[in-house]
């Protein structure tokens, strides 16, 4: 049975949501089996937000997986779709690895991150999580704080890559939100943050990083108030 499937479907056109529906079923015959799925819908061309809530429910059913990379690459994700991603999530027991990307999309704020928060809570297995949001123009300082919630549980983390390049709202309060959590995670050894190109940022919250003894490598990329 096949434990590995990688699909693009980058820059492709989506008459309806049909089509996405049938790809869904599709999967859904191999969800028993699958230990990593690497899905690409970067930049779907005639793409509605509605297209992908089949798939996102239909997460639930991939019990075994162990390994998830999901690239929603300048597509606008709304609400809808991350409430079906929270209640999938909460059956993926055996979660190690996710990978999610959201770079570009400009539909993510406060309440979007809010449910992405729920969603990544559920995931108290996980062991890496790698999220980029670089270029969404809507994440500010109150959706950050928002998305830190969601790190409390994540008592098994051991790494964790966060971009937010180029979300130009985002400052102070944001960036003390999220390392306020990740310190507080007992089993975190590697942290990768990068606001490069938001708002200028006080050193101290890389210096507050730094001296959190558990963490073994740190790169955090900013500007410097």
């Amino acid at each position: 049975s096949l434990k590995e499937l990688s699909l693009s479907l980058a820059n492709v056109f989506i008459e309806n949501r049909y089509i996405l529906n049938i790809l869904t079923s599709g999967l859904q015959h191999l969800a028993s089996s699958l230990n990593k799925l690497q899905i690409n819908f970067s930049s779907l061309r005639n793409f509605a937000a509605s297209h992908i809530y089949f798939f996102m429910s239909s997460l639930e059913d991939f019990q075994q997986l162990r390994d998830l990379d999901l690239s929603f690459f300048g597509l606008d994700i709304g609400c809808s779709a991350l409430d079906n991603l929270s209640t999938s999530f909460q059956a993926l027991t055996k979660l190690k690895i996710l990978h999610l990307s959201f770079s570009g999309c400009q539909t993510l704020g406060s309440t979007e991150m809010e449910f992405l928060a729920r969603a990544i809570g559920f995931l108290t297995s996980l062991e890496g999580l790698y999220l980029d949001c670089g270029d969404c123009q809507n994440i500010d300082d109150e959706a950050l704080g928002k998305l830190s919630i969601g790190f409390k549980t994540l008592v098994n983390l051991l790494a964790i890559d966060l971009s937010f390049n180029s979300c130009e709202q985002i400052g102070d309060s944001g960036v003390e939100s999220i390392t306020y959590e990740l310190r507080r995670l007992p089993k975190l050894k590697s942290v990768y943050l990068d606001f490069t190109e938001c708002r200028p940022i006080k050193e101290a919250y890389y210096n507050g990083m730094r001296r959190n003894k558990n963490i073994k490598t740190l790169t955090f990329n900013y500007k410097k108030k």
